[in-house]
């Protein structure tokens, strides 16, 4: 419970001690398998954990619905942190742990985005050994029409 609380919290309000990892040579790498999707296309993302520690993720209602934002470039800078529809659900999130060493895989479909245009996704991850959130960021894809 105290768990859910943390997500929400962090999710509406942000965290203090967030760090941001975006960078592939990174221990933990988040990315999407190709760099343009269609809007039919169904988008399969690996966060891939060698950071050392166990990492808790959330999932929206169920297990297809992955705790994440996402941003749109516009005008060749980043927008602010945008929601995906499903994260506005009043459910219970559902942690899931990602062990160190480990790959979590994960498919949505790019139609989600309800837009055309170049996006990242970011997912907020909880490393309980060091009480630290993480948001950790995808390559850039596009989707087009």
């Amino acid at each position: 419970m105290k768990y859910l609380l943390f997500f929400v919290v962090v999710i509406l309000i942000g965290c203090d001690n967030e760090q941001n990892i975006s960078d592939p040579e990174d221990a933990i790498s988040f990315m999407t398998e190709k760099e343009i999707y269609s809007r039919k296309d169904s988008i399969r993302l690996t966060l891939e954990n060698n950071s050392g520690y166990d990492l808790t993720v959330g999932y929206r209602c169920s297990e297809k619905n992955l705790e994440m934002a996402y941003q749109k470039k516009e005008n060749d800078k980043w927008s602010e942190n945008r929601w995906f529809s499903y994260m506005n659900l009043k459910c219970m999130t559902i942690q899931s742990k990602v062990k160190n060493n480990t790959v979590l895989r994960h498919s949505f479909s790019a139609a989600e985005f309800g837009d055309t245009g170049t996006f990242r996704l970011l997912v907020f991850c909880y490393l309980e050994e060091k009480d630290t959130t993480l948001t950790v960021m995808s390559n850039s894809f596009k989707v087009e029409k």
